[in-house]
Formats: structure tokens, sequence, C-alpha cells
């Protein structure tokens, strides 16, 4: 029974078979006329709107106007039928019958379908009999399902009243049911759980529907603690509760659970003949990470369909297992099935881990081919991510732009897409157009925008993100986006706001850990890296590949080597990070970062994969050790070997070839990196070629670089200089250095050490403290004790001993041994035995033993006394 828009006609329509929808396109509707008292038969001509799968679709004529149609869900068809059945067979007038419908569904709603809103209407409410209650009954569980299938929870409410009023909850055991089915699938689990509770009469069904509903939320701990509840209650659990409690254990890892699942089902002789349960348990134990176990059971039964190739297909996805994906899709469809939207999405994906674009477009052209009915947004949002995670984001961005309709999801796959790719203004230019049109950031877009900043260094734009997420109170609810704002405060340098951020966590879980410490290991700070590290392991968490290769970096810049040896023996107990090709490969770059060169090559040689990140860091330890001939020994076997070489090899061998001069390689190395077409972009930054030409004595080179660069960095200018300095030419320097602070470019300590060294060499002290005054009173370089070594020396050298002990006592240092030693050596040359003696006092207090400053002093007295004499 259906109602139209108008309060004059009530609809009923026969039963339909799919075939004959699908054939005929031809629905025949009886329709009461309030006016006449009659019923009158239509034709409803075919509409493409009408779906021949199932039949879940049928019109609702209106004999007002044809034209006009609304769509209410054939799931209540029958059901509303059977309501009319009963109350006619009760020998009620036909009028009566449409206005009692009419109570229970007057309108249809904004979705087309059939929905209560609570305006009872019949002429006699007292009458009450079995039948009618029935009737009545039929007709809630109807409206019921609808407000379920579209997560109504409004309308579905306001039925819950109505019924509370007839007294239907304890009455029929069918409203119930449906009553707490609406609200799980609502996620209202605990109005579901409520009104559970107040059931006089529980059946499996109900069981079954709270179980569902804790389930398909999320809630697997809470399913499971349901169905042990029914279980001691004397219920028998059927093939529904068994496919929805193997859900819940594969949603959160309980294996064993799913194992006594397993062994109980088999004892109910259910795998052979249920292929829901055995595509129940195929997803449980894929879902678990038991993919041996789980193609296992797929193997042993025939009796196969698409949804159970969908959960082998989709475990394999889910553990990264992509070529199992590719495997299986073929298998399937070999074996007569016809992949749906989930094994479309599940393939895509594979594709997108693989990297496989060529197969993944060639799914794009199947797809198209067939024309897949059902492909929607599940099919649209995987071909993005597969585009986006192949670096094919302008393919990416062109299947998104086709969309018709554009969600939340979508929008999140392609910022991803591009924030993963380092494209972060492109990123971050999706997310203010997702704004613009009307979408609101879930913390799924929050994660992608900050990683966006995180990749570009867009510190600004993430402190406004953080004002966002702070205002919708996802920093204390979503942990995910919480680590993805401590990562982009990290590696945006900004270590403080990181660690804020992470102290006002109320919850923590390794990522959190990990991006903090991978924070101070990229920006140099070892030493707080390897305490946060420690910190962990006291709080009782377990430090994952990306946690170790973090560490052991942090170990090898500070050449920690005891820290990592430790790491590394604990490493070789765990087979899963063993067998880890980055674990490996930061073992190797800790060993050669601390020297320990013959341990680094017992391990490199053990590696099951040697790849061009291990060679690299063979010879980056060589180079940093300066030990340039072997890092180019180890690079010139590489090259053997057949391993190629990129942009971080090349700039580690031409850093080897300056430290020992080799300037013939150097230009050899040159030649590979321009053949390789690694010059473009600026993927090798001209400033390593020109540093590499400077540090060789080869200026005219380094001059040809410097000027065609199209970025000139205070690295670039600083090696110029230092070039030309070594080479005695201090005018140039002088007016390199002039026209880089005209160019607004700032000086780094590696400047300062130019400077100050071409004015030793040239016995320029005047010159030597005003370019020191330059510097580092107008706050643009911050001294180090070298630095101040460096003028100690040249003062000490002009015999300006006043001026070196005033700025002795100005440093912010303590002086090392080396500067009481120059000054020592400057008043050996007469009139300073006073300086002297200070000079030697304060050099015995650091060492007592300094035999140095002893002969010095007596140096000092011996030229004192020919002075006096």
């Amino acid at each position: 029974m259906h109602i139209c828009t108008c309060s004059k006609y009530v609809c009923s329509s026969p039963s339909v078979t799919d075939q004959s929808l699908s054939s005929t396109h031809t629905k025949t509707l009886c329709v009461y006329d309030w006016s006449n008292s009659c019923w009158v038969r239509e034709e409803l001509k075919g509409r493409e709107s009408m779906s021949s799968t199932g039949y879940e679709e049928y019109a609702c004529l209106r004999l007002q106007s044809v034209e006009i149609m609304k769509r209410i869900p054939a799931e209540s068809d029958n059901e509303a039928q059977e309501a009319e059945q009963s109350l006619i067979g009760n020998g009620r007038n036909q009028q009566r019958v449409a206005q009692h419908i009419c109570g229970l569904a007057k309108s249809i709603d904004e979705y087309g379908h059939m929905a209560y809103e609570g305006e009872a209407v019949h002429e006699n409410k007292k009458q009450n009999s079995q039948q009618y209650n029935a009737g009545l009954g039929k007709s809630f569980v109807a409206s019921l399902k609808v407000c379920a299938r579209h997560k109504d929870l409004q309308k579905g409410s306001k039925l819950h009243t109505e019924i509370l009023q007839y007294g239907l909850l304890k009455k029929n055991e069918f409203v119930g049911s449906a009553l707490v089915s609406m609200y799980a699938k609502c996620g209202a689990l605990d109005k579901a759980q409520e009104v559970f509770d107040q059931l006089p009469v529980r059946t499996a069904v109900v069981w079954n529907s709270l179980i569902t509903g804790y389930t398909q939320q999320g809630l697997g701990r809470e399913a499971l603690n349901c169905y042990e509840q029914m279980q001691s209650e004397g219920f028998s659990p059927d093939s529904v509760t068994f496919a929805c409690i193997l859900k819940a254990c594969g949603s959160i890892g309980a294996l064993h659970k799913g194992q006594q699942l397993h062994t109980q089902i088999k004892r109910l002789l259910m795998l052979d003949e249920d292929v829901v349960v055995v595509s129940a348990l195929v997803d449980m134990y894929a879902k678990c990470g038991a993919l041996e176990r789980a193609q296992e059971i797929f193997d042993e039964f025939s009796a196969r369909d698409v949804v159970s190739w969908n959960a082998l297909i989709a475990g394999y996805v889910q553990h990264g297992h992509g070529k199992e994906v590719l495997k299986c899709f073929e298998q399937m469809q070999l074996g007569g099935f016809s992949p749906n939207a989930v094994t479309f999405a599940c393939t895509l994906k594979a594709c997108g881990y693989l990297g496989a674009l060529d197969r993944g477009q060639e799914l794009h052209a199947q797809i198209m081919r067939d024309k897949l009915p059902e492909k929607g947004d599940m099919v649209n949002v995987a071909l993005v991510d597969m585009y986006a995670k192949c670096g094919a984001l302008e393919k990416a961005q062109e299947v998104f732009d086709e969309f018709p309709s554009r969600t939340i999801v979508a929008w999140n796959v392609l910022i991803a897409g591009y924030a993963q790719h380092g494209y972060g203004e492109e990123a971050l230019h999706c997310f203010e157009q997702m704004k613009l049109g009307g979408f609101s950031p879930d913390a799924t877009v929050f994660a992608s925008a900050l990683k966006a900043c995180s990749c570009i260094g867009a510190f600004d734009k993430g402190e406004k993100l953080h004002a966002q997420i702070m205002k919708e109170g996802l920093l204390e609810t979503d942990l995910v986006v919480a680590n993805a704002l401590i990562d982009m405060y990290a590696k945006c340098d900004s270590l403080r706001k990181a660690h804020k951020v992470f102290d006002e966590l109320t919850d923590r879980n390794v990522v959190s850990w990990t991006a903090l410490i991978a924070g101070y290991a990229q920006h140099g700070y070892s030493e707080e890296a390897l305490s946060c590290y420690r910190k962990m392991l006291l709080g009782g968490f377990c430090p994952d590949m990306v946690t170790i290769a973090c560490v052991l970096k942090a170990c090898g810049r500070i050449g920690d080597l005891d820290t990592g040896q430790r790491i590394h023996a604990w490493i070789e107990k765990d087979s899963s990070l063993k067998e880890h090709v980055a674990v490996a490969n930061a073992i190797v770059d800790m060993y050669a970062k601390c020297g320990a060169f013959a341990k680094a090559q017992e391990v490199f040689d053990k590696l099951l994969v040697q790849d061009k990140v291990s060679w690299t860091a063979l010879i980056a330890g060589y180079t940093e050790h300066g030990l340039g001939e072997q890092a180019i020994k180890v690079f010139e076997w590489m090259q053997v070997k057949g391993i190629s070489s990129d942009a971080v090899t090349f700039t580690w061998v031409l850093k080897a070839c300056s430290s020992m001069g080799a300037s013939y390689k150097g230009q050899e190395v040159h030649g590979d990196i321009v053949r390789f077409g690694l010059m473009e972009d600026d993927v090798i930054p001209g400033t390593v070629l020109l540093v590499m030409y400077a540090e060789c004595g080869m200026l005219e080179e380094a001059q040809y670089l410097f000027d065609r660069l199209s970025n000139r960095d205070v690295v670039s200018w600083s090696a110029l200089m230092a070039g030309y300095a070594q080479l005695g030419k201090d005018d140039i320097v002088f007016s390199l250095f002039d026209k880089m602070l005209a160019s607004d470019i700032k000086p780094n300590s590696a400047t300062l050490t130019v400077i100050l060294s071409t004015c030793s060499h040239g016995g320029q002290p005047d010159k030597v403290e005003s370019f020191f005054k330059l510097l580092v009173e107008g706050k643009r370089v911050v001294p180090s004790l070298e630095h101040h070594n460096c003028m100690i020396d040249i003062f000490s050298r002009a015999g300006l001993l006043e001026n070196a002990i005033a700025l002795i006592e100005l440093m912010p240092f303590l002086p090392n041994q080396w500067l009481w030693h120059t000054l020592l050596g400057a008043c050996q040359t007469g009139a300073g035995l006073n300086f002297g003696l200070w000079a030697f006092h304060h050099a015995v207090q650091l060492d007592e033993d300094d035999t140095a400053a002893y002969v010095s002093m007596s140096n000092i007295h011996g030229v004192a006394i020919m002075d006096d004499s």
C-alpha cells in the first residue's frame, strides 16, 4: 500500500518480477479514488530510473498529473500490501483502510520514499484487533527500513514515539527488531541498546541486528561482547550471526577468537552449504593478516561468488601484497566471475601500491568498456587514488574533474596525492577549492593538508590549519590529525611547537613519538632525538621501522656507536625489522658515519638487496671521514655492478672529489650528471659542482657555473669566495662579499670564515675588525669559537694583544687550549710578559700538564730578561 503526495489517492501495486520488469518496463497500479469510492487501474510506462535488479524501486502515480512521479523503495512493497490485505480481510470499509495506512505513511519525504510524519489519522483509534496490529506493525517495519537505509535518525525517532503510543514495542517482535536495526544502522548504538533492553522477547534476529550495528560502526569488541551474551542466554547463532561476528574479529584483528568461531562453524556443518559464511571466514583471516590460511579456505571450497573473491583480494591489498591482488583479479575473471565496483576499487589500490601505472590504465579502460553499472564514487575515487599514487597527477586531476559529483573522500584523495609527491602548493590550492565548494574538511583532509605544509615548509599556513583544527576540536579526538600537526611543526623546524603539541596529547602512539624523533634527527638535534627515543621505550612503546631508521641516523650524526650497536643487536632478534630494506640501509649508514667501516662493510655484504641507498651510505661515510679515495673506489665498484646513481650519490662523490682535489674525477662525474639529465630542473644543484671546482682550484669553471646559476644562494657565494681566497686573490674575495650583501644574501658561518681567513693571510687587522663588527653586531652571523680563535690569531700576529684580550673577555664561550697557545706565542715577540703570565695561568688551569704552555712561558721570560738587559 503506497500513498500519493496528495491526500486523495492510495496506490497498491502487484508484485512484479525482475525479469518482467526489465523486459516490459510497464507497471500496473491499483489506485483507490477516495472521492468516488472506487479502485482505478492505471499503467505506468517504463522509466529509466526504475532499476531492474531486485526491483528496488517503483513509482507512485498521481492521477492529477501523470508526469509528477516519486520513487518508493520496493522493500516496503510486499509488507504494505500484506498490511492492506489484513485490514481489508477484516471487512472494513476501503476508505477507512486508506485512512489507516495514510496515518502511517502520509507523505513522500525528500528521498522520494514513504515516510511517517506522525499524523496518524483514522476513525476508530480504540479498535485494536490482532489483525489491525499486525498490519500496523508491518507498516511501521516498512517505514523503519526506509529510515535505516537512509540513516534518517530524526524520522526514525518520530516513528519510535508513535510505536510507543500504540504499545507495539511489547506486542510485535518484528517492530522491536526493526527499531533496534534502525538505530544501529543510524549509528545510535546507545539507543539501539536501550530499545534492546526494553524488549520483552528477544529473538536471534534482534541479537543479529545489535551485533551487526556494533560491527558496522567499527566497534568489534562490543560486538564480541554482545555475541557472548547472546550465547549465555541460550540463543544459537545462525549464518547471519557468524558472518557479522567474523567481520568484527577481522576489524580488531582478533585472530584467536576467529579461529574458535571457525571450529564452531565446522562443528555445525555450515561451511558445506553457506557461501556467505565461507566468504566471512576468508575475510576474517585476510584482515587478521593470516593470508595463507585465508587462501587455503578459499581454495578448499568450490562454492565461490564475487563476495568471496573480493574478501581475498581486499585482504591482500590491505597488507600490501599488490602482486597477489593482480593475480587473483586475473584468476577471478578466468573463472567466469565479473568484477564489481569493490573488485575494481581494490585492484586499482594495488596498482597504486605497486606504481603499476600501465596496469591501472588497462583497468580504467576495462571499467569504461564494461560500463560498470554501479561504478559510482567508489571506483571513481579509486581511479584518482591510483593515478595519484603512481605520480600521474595530471591524469588524476583529469579524472577528478570529470566527476558528476564530488565527495569529501574524493577531495582528500587528490589533496593527499599532490602532498605525497611534494606538490604542496597544488595540494593547498585543492584544499581551498574544496572549501569554496561548500565542503567542510574532516580529520583525514586536515591531515593531508598538514602534510602538504610539511613538504614545502609552509609554516604560516600550517599555523592557520592548527587554529581551524582547534576550533573543530579535532586535536583531542583524532590522533592522526595530532600526529600530522607534530610532523608539520617538526619538519618546519619549529620543534618547540611540535613538542608543545606532543606534550598536550592525552593519548600517544608510536607515530606520535616517531614524528618528534624524526624532526629532531632531521634538523641535527641528535641528542634530543635519542632522549625522546629512550623516553618512548620507558613509556612501553615498541619502535617501528621508521623510528629505528631515524634513531640510527641520529646515532650516526653524533658518532654514538654504542647506542647504534645496541639497536643493531635488538634488530637482529626481530626478523620483521631485520629483513626491511630501509632499516638495513640505516644500519650501514650508522656504522659508516661512526667510522666503523669494517662493520659497515660486513652488514653491507650480508644485505639481500644492495640498492643505491646502501651504496650511497658507504660513499657518504667515507667522504665524511675524509677518506675521499675510498669513497670514489666504492662509487666505481657500484658502477661496475650496474647500480644506477641518483642525485644524492653524485653529491657525495663530488664532495669526495673536493676533499682530495680530484678535479679529473670531478669532471668525469660532471659529464655523467649531464648525460643522465640531472642538471635539468636543478636536480643536482649547480652549487655542488661549483664547490667542487672551487675547492679543486679550477676557478674558471667555478666562475662559469656561478654566472649561470638561476638561484645564487649563500653557499654558492661563499664557495666562490673560498676558491679565490685559496689563490690569494683577496680583492676579488672582498668584491664578491660586497656584491653578495648588495644582493640581500644573508652571510652564514662559512662566509665569515672565508673573510677572516682572507684578512689573516693578508695581514689586515683593521679590515677584519670592521668586517667582524659588520657581521656580528649587525646580527647577520652568530660567531662560533673557531671564528673567535681566528680573530685572536689575527690580532696576535699583528701585535695587537690588548685587542685580543678585550675580545677574549667578551667571548660567549670558554677559551680552549688552542687560543691560549696562540696568545702565548704572540707574547714571545716582546713586551708581553704580563699578558703571557695571564695566558699561562689560564692554560695550566685547563691542563696542569700542558708542556707547550710551560715552554712558551719559559721563552717569554727569556725574551723579557733580554729586553731588560
